[in-house]
């Protein structure tokens, strides 16, 4: 005869609540499987009522009766092993909103092809693009904004010789210790190492300059390379830089 078990931190995961067919099998087949599967029942019901204001059960059904699936009820807040369910957006559109997470409302350049597919999408985002006469003077721009508001900004420009007119700017905000965002798009990957259009290497060009760089080697993962660009960036209170390959624009994945 077994000894009795006292659940004092789970009371809803107790073996005497349990039904007589789920017993027999803790003792027979799979004890360990059975546990964890009626351990996350009872944790999807512990977590609907606590939700919800409903009785904590461990059958999964009574607690979807609450207002529907679980999952579903549960997506306002992250629950683990939960995750939310994607959703399907452009690169850019992408991009834009962890600007606007970040609150980032200021972007200092020229307009280049390379990176129009943003720039397009500025106005109705609310971010200020303060298109300037040459590229150093922008990073200037974006340096004294910065430092006198408190609030990041962003430098960004055409790939190539537009992009490598904003050293002498980064590099004074790098002794400034000034949070920027440095935006470098760069040819597209197809043509790269073959003479892509204005290819420059953009990535050891800044390596002395920025506090961080990483460069978008999937359209999939451009909000995680972004928004790791910037955290560092606060960080460390210097600039920091993600480098684009203007193919990865347009495309077209679920976030």
């Amino acid at each position: 005869q077994s000894s009795p078990v006292r659940c004092v931190n789970f009371p809803d995961f107790c073996p005497a609540k349990m039904a007589p067919s789920m017993v027999g099998s803790l003792s027979r087949a799979a004890p360990r499987r059975a546990l964890r599967a009626f351990g996350r029942e009872a944790l999807a019901a512990r977590v609907a009522s606590r939700q919800f204001g409903a009785t904590a059960t461990a059958v999964p059904s009574q607690a979807a009766a609450v207002g529907g699936s679980t999952r579903a009820q549960l997506d306002s807040k992250p629950i683990h092993g939960m995750r939310k369910p994607s959703v399907r957006m452009t690169t850019e559109e992408a991009f834009v909103k962890t600007l606007q997470m970040h609150g980032i409302k200021n972007s200092f350049g020229i307009i280049g092809s390379a990176m129009m597919p943003i720039s397009d999408l500025f106005p109705a985002a609310g971010i200020k693009f303060w298109d300037c006469a040459h590229e150093y003077t922008a990073g200037m721009m974006a340096d004294g904004y910065t430092r006198s508001t408190g609030k990041m900004s962003m430098m960004i420009a055409q790939n190539g010789p537009g992009i490598t007119n904003f050293v002498t700017p980064v590099k004074t905000a790098y002794w400034n210790h000034t949070p920027l965002l440095l935006v470098t798009p760069q040819a597209a990957n197809k043509t790269i190492g073959q003479g892509g259009f204005q290819e420059v290497e953009q990535m050891k060009m800044f390596s002395d300059c920025v506090c961080y760089q990483e460069e978008v080697r999937d359209p999939s993962r451009i909000c995680e390379v972004l928004n790791r660009v910037i955290e560092k960036a606060i960080h460390c209170s210097a600039p920091a830089q993600i480098n684009i390959p203007r193919d990865m624009w347009t495309q077209v994945v679920d976030i």
